[in-house]
């Protein structure tokens, strides 16, 4: 699909559109990886999270979406998508593919992303999309925070 046609498709479709067009098997991984950036990218919109970018490089880290908090907190999503099979059962969660070489390239970066915008703080959270024909499974959990790394 080119590459027009692509982001056509991602702006204008129905999450659940989306999450049926993303979950083909015949789909190529970059197209599902798109496709489960904007899923991601809506579900965070609707919880209230400010984007400011998407696909920043920053150093030695390209950062899928950054955001901000209501609380002026700066917070750096690593999206990782998988299509779920038919039988409904995954053998791994689309996040366990994100290393420590990884992590700590997103923790520099949401560093450098603070300084620059003088924000309050910052966080790496990891957001899962999980693509099944029906719908779209998007789920968010934190992997480090300044806070965290104060405390130890």
């Amino acid at each position: 699909m080119a590459r027009g046609a692509l982001a056509a498709r991602l702006r204008w479709s129905t999450p659940r559109a989306l999450a049926r067009w993303a979950a083909r098997p015949e789909l190529a991984k970059a197209a599902c990886g798109r496709a489960g950036e904007e899923l991601a990218a809506r579900a965070l919109a609707a919880d209230g999270v400010r984007l400011i970018g998407r696909r920043l490089v920053c150093g030695p880290a390209e950062v899928d979406l950054v955001g901000l908090e209501s609380d002026g907190v700066l917070v750096v999503f690593e999206v990782k998508s998988g299509r779920v099979p038919a039988s409904g059962v995954l053998r791994h969660r689309p996040g366990s593919h994100l290393g420590p070489a990884q992590l700590a390239r997103l923790v520099r970066a949401a560093r450098m992303l603070t300084k620059a915008r003088g924000a309050r703080g910052w966080r790496v959270e990891l957001v899962e999309v999980l693509l099944h024909p029906a719908a779209a499974a998007v789920e968010r959990r934190t992997l480090v925070s300044q806070a965290t790394l104060r405390a130890e």
